[in-house]
């Protein structure tokens, strides 16, 4: 099983719309980057996030780990895999929610997302805004 336990810097490419009524528009995409600090217990995993909490789980399937990420606000999902067969210091995947359950006031997304454990070999936080490979 992998270690993910650590601080962490991930970026997300964001595409919603914020009611159903809303026209699509690729103008509305944008990006974001944020810290956060992993701990974690055999599969399953706690993702902190300033006063948030994630919850997450591990799977192994067809030869290849996987990351499944709970969001803590909505029905949103994060899935992710490692960038590179057999590094788990960079995964990437997407975000999805499906949106307008009529419950909460919630936004249709999608999203590409990239995660990279913090070293002091990698500026991550420039990696990630130049989407490029960091070798350390």
């Amino acid at each position: 099983i992998p270690d993910l336990s650590g601080k962490w810097n991930t970026l997300g490419t964001i595409f919603k719309r914020k009611t159903p009524s809303d026209v699509p528009n690729f103008d509305t995409i944008e990006t974001v980057l944020f810290s956060q600090e992993i701990t974690q217990k055999d599969n399953f995993l706690i993702i902190k996030e300033k006063d948030r909490y994630r919850l997450g789980v591990l799977n192994f399937m067809y030869g290849e780990w996987s990351l499944t990420i709970a969001d803590d606000d909505d029905d949103g999902i994060m899935r992710l895999t490692p960038k590179n067969c057999g590094n788990y210091s960079h995964w990437t995947g997407n975000y999805a929610e499906p949106g307008f359950d009529n419950r909460t006031q919630q936004s249709q997304t999608v999203a590409k997302v990239e995660m990279l454990r913090e070293n002091e070999h990698c500026n991550c936080v420039e990696m990630l805004r130049e989407n490029e490979h960091c070798n350390s």
